[in-house]
């Protein structure tokens, strides 16, 4: 069984590194509807700050429970903060698993649009998905490497 070490986590989101997978797992909750933008860029920066402790090659981000409004402002200052830190970092994979109505709505893909119009050289692959089977597997990993989640 793979060991995850947990790195953060506040009532909004945990993150959880895996060496073995070299994969930091994100996991976001339902409290985040009651984040105001100090909480969010509160979560942002500890977010990159714990990338940079582990420095994992993969990113699997459970957005499923993120309520979070966030604004356009805050889409460019998180993709700066992020994208340039991560791809320093040596992230290859970003799987990033959200609500099927956001995949189907195309908003997902505006918000990482960001992230691509940088055009950073090493540039992550970013995917997106609503199923957590197809999400992990994409990483290379199998079910078996998936959270246990409390049931809600």
């Amino acid at each position: 069984m793979h060991q995850r070490i947990e790195l953060h986590r506040t009532k909004y989101a945990s993150h959880h590194y895996d060496e073995q997978l070299d994969t930091l797992f994100s996991d976001w909750f339902p409290e985040t509807a009651e984040m105001i933008e100090d909480d969010f860029t509160f979560e942002m920066n500890q977010w990159i700050e714990v990338s940079k402790k582990v420095r994992p090659s993969k990113i699997y981000d459970y957005c499923v429970n993120f309520i979070y409004p966030i604004s356009p402002e805050q889409q460019t200052w998180m993709a700066h903060l992020l994208n340039p830190g991560w791809v320093r970092l040596g992230v290859k994979q970003y799987s990033h698993v959200v609500p099927e109505e956001y995949i189907s709505n195309l908003s997902v893909y505006q918000m990482f649009q960001e992230f691509l119009d940088m055009k950073l050289e090493n540039q992550f692959e970013i995917e997106h998905f609503s199923d957590e089977q197809t999400a992990i597997q994409w990483l290379g990993l199998t079910s078996i490497h998936l959270p246990k989640r409390l049931a809600s």
